[in-house]
């Protein structure tokens, strides 16, 4: 190849690479702009549904906050005005306590209890607190058929009506009016005989709602760090037609086996080995006093923990009941 030729080839190879060069550097450059625009896209996709995501989570939050507020303000309509109950307390009579007659004692009496023998004197303040708490329900009841009495449990905020439907779903998600909610109602369980005193095991129903509501100062009470103290001192008031009945606190602890909502027992020695068993569980001994005809209510909410079956449970066990007349 002589030198011309040379020349000439070496003048096309380097055109050649210039004018690749030229070309591949366009090209390049159109990729890079185009990946940076998908890139942009994603990540401003990407960007767009964290804060849609957000915002509905934020929204449901709201919504659930603003929900439980309006549910618990439906139940404030049905507590008690203590103002205007002092007004007209001379209305309810309040009749001498009594010790708790028997199932026999019951039906003899056939409603009037003024002749057992009194119990402990009750001081004037607590009076004035039963009569009110009577009368409140006694009132309030006479509107809705399913309300089968009141609870109130001293040293938490549980002070709701306690409802008894057909089943134990109803109530779950239903408040004392029978409308939607999801705090739901405090309530019986359906197996409950209508004569209160005929249950052994009164068993009640409530949710551990995290604002606070139904059944989670029962949760707060279980976890207090004085809670010996208070087993010692809280008591658990469910108000009837007939009058209060007063349990003190007998057991609690959290348990998963639901063998604590027993309603129905084939014998008397079955029932008390229930009871045995259920005060050697508490996280606490009470030393309660108790046998083959001791009424207890168990009260029974959600841990909202890991185990979905764990339930905080707190027994009562029934010391006094005061009778009232309700038509007075």
């Amino acid at each position: 190849m002589n030198m011309a030729e040379e020349t000439e080839l070496g003048t096309r190879f380097a055109d050649s690479v210039d004018e690749y060069t030229v070309k591949n550097l366009k090209r390049r450059e159109k990729s890079r702009s185009g990946s940076q625009i998908t890139s942009l896209l994603i990540r401003s996709f990407i960007i767009a549904f964290c804060i849609c995501l957000m915002g509905y989570s934020a929204f449901r939050i709201c919504s659930k906050m603003f929900e439980d507020k309006q549910a618990e303000e439906i139940y404030e309509d049905l507590r008690v005005d203590e103002d205007y109950y002092i007004t007209v307390l001379h209305a309810t009579n309040l009749k001498e306590p009594n010790a708790m007659p028997t199932v026999l004692e019951m039906l003899d009496a056939d409603g009037e209890y003024e002749d057992y023998m009194p119990s402990d004197i009750i001081a004037p303040d607590k009076a004035q607190h039963y009569a009110t708490y009577y009368r409140n329900y006694i009132e309030k009841s006479a509107d809705y058929k399913d309300m089968y009495g009141w609870i109130f449990m001293s040293d938490t905020d549980i002070n709701y009506p306690l409802m008894k439907g057909r089943d134990n779903d109803f109530y779950l998600d239903h408040n004392y009016k029978g409308d939607p909610s999801r705090s739901g109602s405090i309530f019986a369980d359906c197996s409950i005989l209508d004569n209160y005193y005929s249950n052994y095991n009164m068993v009640i129903y409530g949710h551990n709602m995290r604002d606070g509501s139904m059944f989670n100062t029962l949760k707060s009470w279980c976890n207090d760090a004085s809670v010996k103290t208070l087993a010692q001192t809280t008591q658990i008031e469910i108000y009837t037609r007939e009058g209060v009945y007063i349990y003190d606190i007998f057991s609690f602890y959290v348990d998963d086996s639901n063998e604590f909502a027993r309603t129905v027992f084939s014998s008397e020695s079955d029932y008390k080995k229930f009871l045995k068993k259920i005060a050697k569980k508490s996280n606490v001994k009470t030393n309660r006093e108790y046998n083959s005809q001791s009424r207890i209510c168990t009260l029974i909410t959600c841990t909202n923990g890991s185990n979905v079956d764990s339930r905080y449970v707190v027994h009562g066990i029934l010391n006094q009941f005061i009778p009232f007349d309700p038509e007075v």
